[in-house]
């Protein structure tokens, strides 16, 4: 979104977003829902209503493919190589877990700070190689954990800089 709009403007124009998305939306929820009663009545047994292995399936395609959107949105919102420096007070404005030897995910990391509401945060100092940082592509690399309400940035080859993107 610009930033030389105002909140109303913003919100105005994230509805008009959000207004065009359901448009695409509807129609395939209704399709589905169409295709959904053809299985249905071709469905000879009662046991053949609810496929738990079918439901797995699908369970697991879809909590992947939003892993994979959270991840590829803090991605986006990378910032180069650095941290951000401690101002204010400890879990209030800034926040990191007891014993943050280099054990989580970019993605744990990102659920710990937006458990707190901090809007930033450093991931980094690879557990294979202390010396560098996670690289943003690999979902599995642990690195050490900070959050931040503000972030005045330092560089660093051992970390990297996320804008967490607000939950909706």
């Amino acid at each position: 979104m610009n930033k030389n709009l105002t909140n109303k403007q913003m919100l105005n124009k994230a509805r008009v977003e959000i207004d065009k998305i359901d448009e695409k939306l509807l129609p395939l929820i209704v399709k589905r829902s169409k295709m959904v009663n053809i299985a249905l009545e071709s469905k000879i047994k009662k046991s053949q209503i609810i496929d738990q292995k079918r439901i797995k399936s699908i369970l697991s395609k879809v909590e992947k493919a939003a892993k994979d959107a959270k991840a590829a949105t803090l991605h986006k919102l990378h910032m180069e190589n650095g941290y951000c420096k401690y101002v204010g007070d400890k879990d209030k404005d800034y926040f990191y877990p007891k014993d943050n030897g280099s054990k989580f995910t970019m993605e744990e990391c990102a659920k710990k700070c937006r458990n707190r509401d901090m809007q930033f945060m450093s991931h980094g100092r690879d557990s294979r190689n202390k010396d560098k940082s996670c690289d943003p592509s690999d979902s599995g690399c642990k690195g050490r954990c900070y959050c931040y309400k503000k972030c005045e940035k330092v560089t660093s080859n051992a970390y990297n800089v996320y804008k967490i993107p607000n939950m909706v």
